[in-house]
């Protein structure tokens, strides 16, 4: 099932799946998909998955000029941007920000402004 999709140009959509994956279509055809566990993947234990826990859902994704915002399990926001890919067809993803929250409810996107609520 899918929950949530972000337009990131004219050509290229991001979807957001319950079973923690993002899935890139250009013009309609399936051309990546991102395991959220990998591009959350941290340096910090403290950060990391614990062993054996079941697979988080993205509840909300919204994509912006630079990338993309999603939530990912219960209480986490990440935000990606965009990098640079040696073909230049390639969307490559880095996480850039992560933010606790108890319980997201919305991630919207206006002209010059993103708003995140939770609860």
């Amino acid at each position: 099932m899918c929950y949530s999709h972000g337009w990131l140009s004219p050509r290229h959509v991001l979807v957001a799946t319950e079973r923690g994956k993002i899935l890139l279509f250009e013009d309609a055809e399936l051309k990546s998909s991102y395991a959220m566990e990998e591009l959350t993947r941290s340096e910090e234990p403290d950060m990391e998955r614990e062993a054996g826990a079941e697979t988080r859902e993205v509840g909300a994704l919204i994509a912006y000029s630079g990338g993309f915002i999603a939530s990912y399990g219960q209480d986490m926001v990440f935000v990606f941007e965009q990098i640079a890919s040696d073909s230049g067809e390639e969307f490559n993803f880095k996480c850039i920000k992560r933010i606790k929250c108890p319980k997201v409810l919305i991630i919207f996107r206006y002209t010059n402004f993103t708003l995140l609520v939770c609860s």
